[in-house]
């Protein structure tokens, strides 16, 4: 662990970096800001830890924290923010459980932006974001409690009705600058979650390409592309960038719920559980030690065999993490049958009959030779927050609804 010194100099510095932006807050708001000793706390010792162990100057180091403490309050920058300086990551990798522990914030979340305004937080958009304002999305849901930031290789939303105005992009050629935003996202969370676009079936669907979006909508490129050029992004993550081993700070996602199911063809016979495993299969080949997860459509448990998929040598255990995909506010047994079996205590919630399942088998008891897989809830009000037909506090009763029944983490 290293030691971070006392600067008496440095801490008068930052401090009067405090008091302009407590005044800048008075004049815009006329009255005095809603002061944190604690916030102010943390956020001096982040900016100690960059300068004397991270590699910023203090200058840059000072700035880039100011202005995180500035986006809590909705305030103006005080300057630029400073890139990640190259060959260095400004925190220590978290340990595997700490990647596997996802916390996210994006549904029930709203930020504020220079360029885009206020917005409900989908999550990829910081593939586009320039770069004050993917520091301002960051720190502000950073400082929320949220551990894990989100980005998309490549993604594009353009259904009616969908209220956060950041458009798509697509990095599937440009690896440095999807590093570049990688880093820029550790200075503010612990771990990146990286959705590769492989949702769905490539087209054309076979392993050479040249393959074109699979989905109009959402910029993806299926599951084709993804097995011939997962090793490419991988590689350049891990040893070929600047920054040094991302792949460290990375829980890596194949798609979203795109995957499973998704990776099927009307009309064949039913190929999609193999294509899951021969995908993981290939990620542990490239990645023996990495964080691989997977996203279910709504009462789908990847692959469909119940518990020998994921017990002691199953073929399921290449993955870390399975994040759940849920309509609320619609419970059920979409909610139920799949809590039940990936939690354990599960406690049944006061809707569920008590004759409905009344003891599920807990498929995740084996842990895999890496140690246990995760179980988070994930998407269950992404799409009607996002278009307005729910509010925060109806967000926060789904994430309740879901705490209550002995989650642990619940995005």
């Amino acid at each position: 662990m290293a030691v971070i010194p006392y600067d008496e100099t440095l801490s008068v510095d930052f401090g009067l970096g405090i008091n302009a932006a407590n005044a800048d807050y008075l004049k815009i708001h006329g009255s005095p800001i809603p002061y944190d000793p604690g916030m102010i706390s943390v956020m001096s010792e982040r900016a100690a830890w960059d300068y004397y162990v991270g590699g910023l100057s203090w200058d840059n180091s000072k700035v880039k924290h100011l202005n995180e403490y500035r986006d809590v309050y909705g305030l103006p920058h005080v300057g630029p923010v400073p890139p990640p300086p190259p060959g260095k990551l400004p925190v220590p990798p978290p340990s595997r459980d700490e990647v596997i522990a996802v916390r996210a914030g994006f549904q029930g979340e709203t930020v504020t932006t220079s360029q885009w305004g206020t917005y409900p937080v989908f999550g990829p958009e910081t593939t586009t974001l320039n770069d004050d304002d993917l520091n301002a999305q960051c720190s502000q849901l950073a400082s929320r409690g949220w551990t894990h930031g989100e980005i998309a290789i490549s993604w594009q939303y353009a259904e009616p009705g969908f209220l956060m105005p950041v458009p798509g992009a697509d990095l599937t050629q440009n690896l440095p600058e999807l590093a570049r935003r990688m880093v820029i996202m550790l200075q503010h969370f612990k771990v990146v979650m990286l959705f590769l676009a492989g949702d769905g079936r490539s087209n054309p669907p076979n392993t050479t390409g040249p393959w074109t979006y699979n989905d109009p909508v959402g910029h993806t490129y299926g599951f084709e592309w993804l097995m011939a050029n997962f090793p490419r992004i991988a590689t350049y993550l891990k040893s070929e960038n600047p920054y040094g081993d991302l792949t460290q700070y990375t829980l890596f996602m194949p798609g979203y719920d795109g995957v499973f199911y998704g990776w099927g063809n009307d009309g064949e016979p039913d190929l999609q559980p193999q294509r899951v495993v021969d995908f993981g299969n290939l990620f542990r080949s490239v990645l023996p030690n990495g964080y691989l997860g997977i996203e279910h459509t709504p009462g789908h448990i990847p692959v469909g065999e119940g518990d020998s998929d994921w017990v002691a040598g199953g073929r399921m255990q290449v993955y870390d993490v399975i994040l759940s995909e849920f309509f609320w506010p619609v419970t059920g047994d979409q909610v139920w049958q799949i809590v039940g079996r990936l939690i354990h205590p599960y406690h049944r919630p006061a809707d569920q009959p008590a004759g409905d399942d009344p003891n599920p088998p807990f498929y995740l008891k084996d842990p895999t030779p890496r140690g246990p897989v995760s179980y988070v809830p994930f998407e269950y009000a992404t799409y009607p927050w996002t278009r307005g037909q729910v509010t925060a506090e109806q967000v926060l009763q789904a994430r309740q609804y879901l705490y209550n029944m002995g989650c642990t983490n619940v995005c």
